[in-house]
């Protein structure tokens, strides 16, 4: 994690468009020093779903760039999903238990996802 905000910190210094990209439930961005980088460099979020680019999943996913107006037009509404996988289930308490093969397969990106990126960085 701080290796990660170390990166993006000097890669924003340097003039390169950063981004970060996490499960939407993920904590990982309310780490004081992450937190703090984002801050600095003026950082936004940008919600999008990973089944809007070819998941097997609905994949809710959190953007985080220094460039809005690039990584918002990856941005997506939540999509009817009635397809696929589920890749947690909670019991009566609330704990969550993963679908272990499902959670291994949301782990790559789609060719969609790929597409879509380039796009936005370097245009169609």
């Amino acid at each position: 994690m701080q290796v990660t905000a170390l990166l993006y910190f000097v890669g924003h210094c340097l003039y390169n468009v950063c981004s970060i990209e996490q499960p939407s439930r993920s904590v990982l961005f309310q780490l004081p020093v992450l937190e703090f980088v984002l801050r600095f460099t003026a950082s936004t979020r940008t919600s999008t779903f990973g089944a809007c680019f070819g998941t097997s999943t609905l994949k809710p996913l959190q953007l985080w760039s220094n460039d809005s107006g690039k990584i918002s037009q990856l941005a997506r509404r939540r999509p009817d999903f009635h397809r696929g996988s589920v890749l947690a289930v909670s019991d009566e308490s609330g704990a969550y238990t993963g679908q272990k093969d499902a959670l291994h397969a949301s782990e790559h990106y789609t060719r969609m996802f790929g597409r879509a990126v380039a796009e936005v960085m370097w245009g169609s």
